[in-house]
């Protein structure tokens, strides 16, 4: 058997976007449910150029959700640049959630415009941390899981 010839390989990442995730979650004082804050970094290329990041947001989320099961969801997009995309939005939840779920998407002032066609407004925020209050007690208000 010949040897492999070992510059053959390349790299292979699965990150394959500039934009960056970061995860938190927090537990409910009151009825053992949890919230999660996701937020988004980078560059979101405009239109179909950002087909392959809108996908792996997507999956980013998906997989937050899958992970950690959150009962209520803000996503902060402050950081994201983004001017327009098909592609581009956020699911609301996965199909185990059975009850409602709070999802709200934080954004700077100058962003809203651009973000109208795939974020509704009703769900747009401005504050960070009054958005973060606003899923907290949505989760509060759901009946317990235990």
């Amino acid at each position: 058997m010949a040897a492999f010839q070992m510059h053959r390989l390349t790299d292979a990442p699965l990150h394959t976007s500039l934009i960056t995730f970061e995860g938190k979650t927090w537990q409910s004082r009151k009825n053992h449910r949890k919230g999660g804050l996701v937020t988004f970094r980078g560059v979101y290329p405009s239109g179909s150029a950002g087909s392959d990041d809108a996908r792996y947001m997507r999956w980013l989320l998906s997989e937050f959700y899958r992970l950690h099961r959150p009962d209520g969801l803000v996503v902060d997009c402050r950081a994201l640049e983004y001017s327009w995309g098909d592609d581009f939005g956020f699911q609301d939840r996965e199909p185990y959630k059975a009850d409602s779920f709070a999802l709200l998407v934080v954004l700077r002032p100058d962003q809203q415009l651009g973000y109208d066609y795939v974020v509704p407004r009703v769900v747009q925020r401005l504050s960070l941390e009054a958005a973060l209050a606003e899923v907290d007690e949505d989760i509060r208000s759901m009946s317990s899981i235990l």
